[in-house]
């Protein structure tokens, strides 16, 4: 029983309004009571009741049409209404719940039958409602998980069509491996939810099938249904694993922005726009993060105004294809054991002959590279990589693209001590 519950009663007899008030408030509930259908209707829309008991026969407006009236307005349509009447005309309770009426009470009052009428129907209505929005909360994870679905796929769509990005497998590759992981989650939870939900609805189902003469006998069987289906614990399991639908549904939505993000402007008619330098950087390691690996600690160094104009779907790509270069740069071989590397990110002003620039450094702790290497990096086709592995075409379109943009793709190695490629961008006012 729940005493918080605020319950209206409608009945043109004073007398009748004592008794069931009498009634109600003993057990514990709030009671509202009028005495006529049109004070009825302006008490509801005023503050609806948990549940409203209805009298049939009142003059200028009967209970009839006061259940009707209430049933077609949003603000009462699902506030359950219990009839009452001395009438025991089996057409008169026909009547009563095909105008929208859960229950027919009749006169003179027995409060155990009541009593146990009204806890019934305040129960299902709170039951119900649970329902109704855990069903709602599914629905809308199932539409961002969709939606989150289409945008992917729309992106990916999207990068194929570049030409120049070398590493689009191994990058798609990487992306697919990073959804796998939320999405699984999202489905085993969303799967678990279903079977919670199947156990609500056996209580459900029950409480359909009590009748005014079996309501004694049906109630401790609910009871017993309750415990025998776990009723409570899928009630409070179901918010846990909504919740954990909603956080592998946002991890989702991460990687797709990121990945929207990524791939915007991609082409060579790219028009310059203000774009944000940090958030890009940001994009590019979530569309790498399982190329990178758990090995690598990414250190991030900050230190630049980040809002800049120029083509960022370009400088998206050389971000991408630097960091993947510096990733293979600190992979072990075969016959290696995987050590701790660092891969550095840094963004800091400079000066360079009276030119303002935005240097973007991007450093790892690999094997580095001898001066040899260093004048041919930027040559098309030119790579270190095992045969199979690389194209040679990275570094020198990222060096184009770049130029592209009036800015300098430089870098510098020690062998052994690894090495640190500079992408610089003129500074130009937004």
């Amino acid at each position: 029983m729940d005493a918080n519950a605020d319950l209206l009663i409608v009945d043109d007899l004073p007398e009748n309004l004592a008794v069931l008030s009498s009634i109600l408030k003993n057990a514990g509930y709030k009671v509202r009571s009028t005495l006529s259908g049109e004070l009825a209707l302006k008490a509801v829309a005023l503050a609806p009741p948990a549940l409203i008991l209805l009298d049939v026969m009142m003059p200028n407006m009967d209970g009839y049409e006061v259940c009707r009236r209430l049933k077609a307005a949003p603000h009462s349509a699902e506030i359950p209404v219990l009839f009452i009447s001395a009438l025991d005309d089996p057409q008169a309770k026909v009547k009563a719940l095909t105008q929208g009426g859960v229950d027919f009470i009749t006169k003179p009052f027995d409060a155990h039958e009541v009593l146990a009428r009204v806890s019934v129907h305040l129960e299902l209505r709170r039951a119900t409602a649970r329902i109704q929005e855990q069903n709602t909360r599914l629905e809308d994870q199932n539409t961002r998980l969709s939606q989150a679905l289409a945008d992917l796929k729309a992106a990916q769509s999207n990068m194929v069509s570049s030409a120049k990005m070398a590493s689009l497998g191994v990058l798609t590759a990487g992306i697919a491996h990073e959804l796998n992981n939320p999405l699984n989650f999202v489905y085993a939870n969303a799967q678990t939810s279903l079977k919670m939900l199947r156990s609500i609805e056996d209580v459900l189902n029950q409480y359909e099938t009590l009748t005014p003469e079996n309501a004694a006998e049906q109630l401790p069987l609910l009871t017993s249904t309750k415990a025998r289906t776990g009723y409570h614990d899928a009630q409070e399991g179901l918010g846990v694993m909504l919740e954990g639908i909603r956080i592998g549904a946002e991890r989702a939505a991460k990687i797709v922005s990121g990945l929207r993000l990524f791939t915007r402007g991609q082409g060579d008619n790219e028009p310059p726009s203000a774009f944000d330098l940090h958030q890009n950087i940001e994009a590019a390691l979530t569309m790498m993060a399982s190329t990178i690996g758990h090995h690598v600690q990414i250190v991030r160094d900050f230190q630049t105004q980040p809002m800049l104009i120029g083509q960022a779907g370009a400088l998206n790509q050389v971000f991408v294809n630097l960091i993947g270069n510096a990733t293979d740069a600190m992979s072990p071989t075969a016959d290696e054991i995987a050590r701790p590397s660092t891969l550095t990110l840094r963004t800091e002003d400079c000066q360079r002959e009276g030119v303002d620039w935005v240097k973007i450094e991007i450093s790892d702790t690999g094997k580095g590279f001898d001066a040899e290497t260093h004048a041919h990096l930027f040559e098309p086709f030119f790579t270190t990589k095992a045969v199979g592995k690389g194209t040679g075409l990275g570094l020198s379109i990222s060096h184009g693209l770049v130029a592209r943009q009036q800015g300098i793709l430089e870098a510098e190695s020690q062998l052994g001590h690894g090495a640190t490629f500079r992408v610089l961008l003129p500074r130009q006012s937004h």
